[in-house]
């Protein structure tokens, strides 16, 4: 890290003087590397702890680089949940510590340049609050926030997540063939999701261990 130009976002966003230029750096530069066809995994690289620490910005050269690659994810993970577990824990430190006007316009920026929609819907489905022994590992995470700060911005920022798939989604179908919208209604039928449902899935996963979340807890020595 002393040998590298620049500093981590981390220090920026904590000074005050993190910028767009800087998130959607990071956001394009994290978007390349999960390109990186890795051996250990046999498929895309994934970095394991993208904590804005680890993300070092240069002025001169408007880069990004990542350090710190002692932290693995699971080989049996596949390489859609271990990209959205990196964008989460480079967002956890956005949501935690940044004031309420700043942190959904500067979380868009990342995620924009990111760009990825099967990442982003991937991201989904680890926003919900961890119940239990995992609260312990978010708390690292969020910087020990306030849960219920946590919990509401996690709220918005699922709804963001579904913004942005369904965003690029919609555009690239567009961009392909023009459709006509239909003229029929759809009828409610058994199996389809309903609010209370959706409210019960997101508990259930809420429950489960993300990937960037140890399996057993911290151990003093």
């Amino acid at each position: 890290m002393d040998k590298l130009p620049g500093e981590s976002l981390w220090d920026h966003m904590n000074r005050g003087t993190l910028t767009r230029r800087m998130l959607e750096a990071a956001g394009r530069e994290l978007r390349r590397a999960h390109q990186f066809w890795s051996d250990e995994f046999a498929g895309p690289w994934s970095h394991g702890d993208t904590s804005m620490s680890n993300v070092i910005y240069d002025e001169k050269t408007r880069r990004v680089r990542l350090i710190d690659f002692e932290l693995v994810h699971e080989k049996s993970l596949p390489a859609e949940s271990r990209h959205a577990d990196d964008l989460l824990v480079f967002l956890l430190d956005i949501l935690s510590v940044m004031p309420s006007r700043q942190w959904l316009p500067f979380t868009l920026y990342f995620l924009n340049a990111y760009g990825d929609a099967r990442v982003i819907a991937a991201l989904e489905e680890q926003l919900a609050l961890p119940n239990g022994m995992a609260w312990i590992w978010w708390g690292v995470r969020t910087s020990f926030a306030h849960p219920a700060k946590v919990k509401k911005r996690l709220e918005q920022l699922r709804d963001l997540a579904v913004h942005l798939e369904h965003y690029r989604t919609v555009a690239a179908v567009r961009a392909r063939k023009r459709r006509r919208a239909s003229i029929s209604c759809q009828v409610i039928r058994p199996g389809i999701p309903s609010p209370s449902s959706r409210t019960l899935a997101i508990k259930e996963r809420a429950k489960a261990v993300a990937p960037s979340i140890p399996r057993r807890p911290p151990i003093r020595t």
